[in-house]
């Protein structure tokens, strides 16, 4: 047990206790307000449990910031200036009582100043700039002025960051503006600054790609005000536009004849100003349907690389496999060999490489060939169905059913799709949703295409006969239809008005589609499978006899005929003064003038397909595969015109625009 402390002891305790100041009987404080903030920012310190009225210095991170007296209860306070150019970080505020040399510490947190930055930084005037801020007020809405104008208004997000666009006001001068970022609620500040430049000219052109003498029209803007600007095509000066008040222009142009194909430059250059724009062209045609186009004419009149000079040179560059026969014909466009085959599927290569691009499967067998429009590609299936596809991806978009096997190729004009069925109607649908439009019988089954012009659809019929129907109605122009002695397999090709088809009773048949008119007939040694071609005033067709035929348009005399080693059932495909068709297992090239054989190429199997000739090559498929020749491949000497065509279809084009200082100007032309 302790003893008790005496009343002694406690009174000395007590004289000790009540000598000790108030002060030191708890340790200082200081508060900061704010705690957190931006460099340069007013920050309030709060002190207590100083010494009664001693001088107190307040430091931060180890710079004195000033002095305060504390009051008779040991409090004070003081405010001071966030140093400037101040690194994010927490920085220590030490308050120091001079006479206690007491002590009270707090933390500074300092965060990155408000900041824009803008994208792009320079323009024309009506560009569109994004403006991106960070370190604002959090959830605040933020102004956005141009110098003295608000052109925005910003919503900050909880981290106190924005990113907001808005138009350089139209007709502001050349020069430097301020572009500032002001929080409605915080009062945070930020700037940056754009500079209003000079529009750079351009060009820009109403088609990218097509075949030589396509109209292209260029639009040129931001040149000289009230120049005259010439309007090369590569390097050929070709037509003189004239600016407006604004500088800019329109002028067409038509694509050269002889223009090969690949990548091109369209190129104005003021003759003032010397403000240059480029606009890239790619010179391209297309097979892109069964026998070329809705025509069906098997006619490419655009082929400026293989000619009856050249075409003996022609080598196999590539082939590419199915999994099965293919008896379609390919459909060739934007760079890319379509076609259909037993294996069920439709399959897409790229046509310079054969590299397979992408295959579609439908629920049959794929006789029909594919046509290709507005990014769609189209084919009739055994299943009995149409089957429209993405061109570019395969994915498939629709299908369409009819009443029997589709051997037919569709044809497509004016956004409807026709084919025919073996349920011996034709089908009419819109080519955008499958929608069936009509449906119109014959009496027999339909292996014909039908073809498609001047309003009018005509195919042919097991029944005998060729029918010429009301393109948007399906209603016949004929009754009884314009017979012929023997089935039609045959497509027909329409061209000035006149439907040209094949018959199995050996006859090509020639009739006015307008008023149903049989014009003529001409005999060949036995039946007609292939589809006739015409161009230039001949008709060409293949018979089950082993010869190609050449017949006048106009009269169907025989103009010539030429044999190959076995029946003839590929529909011959024209193109610079050559005709092509298979037969057996041979694919040939003969002079559309004389019939004489220019070239033959052997294949592994049985053509049934028709050969499409595009952009200096050759497509047909024998057998599962589908082949093609190209002049790279098969020339190894060649005269330097023939040389540089070659270098063209093998894709060797110029890898940018023309140098303007390379350019002369045609001072002859005029202003149109």
């Amino acid at each position: 047990m302790k003893p008790l402390r005496t009343t002694a002891t406690c009174i000395v305790l007590a004289v000790l206790f009540a000598a000790v100041p108030a002060w030191a009987a708890k340790s200082p404080v200081i508060s900061l307000s704010p705690g957190t903030g931006y460099s340069g920012a007013r920050v309030i310190v709060k002190g207590a449990r100083f010494g009664t009225s001693e001088t107190v210095s307040v430091s931060f991170d180890g710079a004195l910031m000033g002095k305060a007296i504390a009051n008779t209860s040991g409090s004070f306070s003081l405010s001071f200036t966030v140093p400037k150019s101040l690194a994010a970080g927490a920085y220590p505020v030490v308050a120091t009582g001079k006479k206690s040399g007491l002590s009270a510490r707090s933390v500074f947190s300092a965060k990155d100043p408000p900041s824009i930055s803008l994208g792009p930084a320079s323009d024309p005037a009506h560009a569109l700039v994004t403006v991106t801020g960070t370190s604002f007020g959090n959830l605040e809405t933020v102004n956005i002025s141009f110098g003295d104008t608000l052109v925005a208004l910003a919503a900050t997000n909880s981290s106190g960051g924005f990113t907001q666009g808005f138009l350089v006001p139209a007709g502001a001068p050349l020069g430097y503006y301020k572009v500032k970022a002001a929080g409605q609620t915080s009062g945070l500040t930020a700037a940056a600054t754009f500079t209003v430049t000079a529009p750079s000219p351009s060009a820009v052109l109403s088609l990218a790609a097509g075949p030589p003498t396509s109209q292209v029209a260029v639009a040129g803007y931001h040149f000289g005000i009230d120049e005259a600007v010439d309007v090369y095509f590569d390097t050929q000066d070709m037509v003189l536009a004239s600016t407006a008040a604004g500088g800019s222009f329109s002028q067409n142009l038509v694509i050269p004849t002889g223009s090969l194909p690949g990548p091109h430059w369209i190129t104005a250059v003021g003759r003032s100003s010397g403000l240059t724009a480029h606009a890239a062209f790619t010179v391209r045609t297309d097979w892109a349907q069964f026998h070329y186009g809705p025509r069906h004419s098997g006619y490419n009149p655009f082929e400026n690389v293989l000619d009856a000079s050249n075409v003996s040179g022609l080598g196999q560059v590539w082939t590419a496999v199915t999994g099965n026969n293919i008896i379609s014909s390919p459909a060739v466009a934007n760079g890319v060999v379509y076609v259909g085959s037993w294996d069920y599927n439709l399959h897409a290569f790229n046509a310079s490489t054969g590299a397979e691009l992408w295959t579609a499967a439908t629920g049959g067998g794929i006789e029909s060939s594919p046509a290709v429009a507005n990014g769609v590609v189209y084919v009739g299936s055994g299943d009995n169905n149409l089957y429209a596809f993405n061109a570019s991806s395969g994915a498939q978009l629709w299908k369409a059913a009819t009443g029997g096997f589709i051997h037919s190729s569709p044809a497509v004009a004016n956004g409807v799709v026709y084919v025919g069925s073996g349920d011996n109607d034709l089908y009419a649908f819109n080519a955008s949703t499958g929608a069936q439009l009509w449906k119109t019988a014959t009496k027999g089954f339909i292996h014909s295409s039908p073809a498609v012009a001047n309003g009018v659809v005509c195919v042919g019929s097991d029944d005998h006969n060729l029918y010429v129907f009301d393109a948007s109605t399906g209603a016949p122009y004929y009754i009884p239809p314009l017979a012929t002695g023997g089935g039609v397999a045959s497509s027909p090709a329409v061209a000035d008005g006149v439907a040209y088809v094949g018959s199995l009773d050996g006859n090509l048949y020639a009739f006015n589609a307008i008023f149903g008119l049989k014009l003529w007939t001409a005999a060949t040694g036995a039946s007609i499978y292939s589809s006739p071609a015409v161009a230039n005033g001949v008709v060409y067709v293949g018979s089950e006899d082993g010869k190609l035929y050449a017949f006048s348009a106009s009269t169907g005399a025989q103009l010539w005929n030429a044999p190959t080693d076995g029946s003839i059932y590929s529909s011959p495909a024209v193109a610079n003064g050559v005709v092509y068709v298979a037969g057996d297992k041979n694919l040939y090239a003969f002079d559309a003038g004389y019939g004489v054989q220019l070239w033959m190429a052997a294949t592994a199997g049985g053509i049934a397909s028709s050969p499409a000739v595009v952009n200096g090559m050759v497509y047909v498929a024998s057998g599962g595969w589908l082949y093609a020749y190209d002049l790279a491949a098969g020339m190894s000497g060649s005269s330097p015109v023939q040389a540089d065509r070659r270098s063209s279809a093998a894709g060797e084009t110029a890898s940018g625009p023309p140098n303007p200082a390379d350019l002369t100007p045609d001072f002859s032309l005029e202003l149109r």
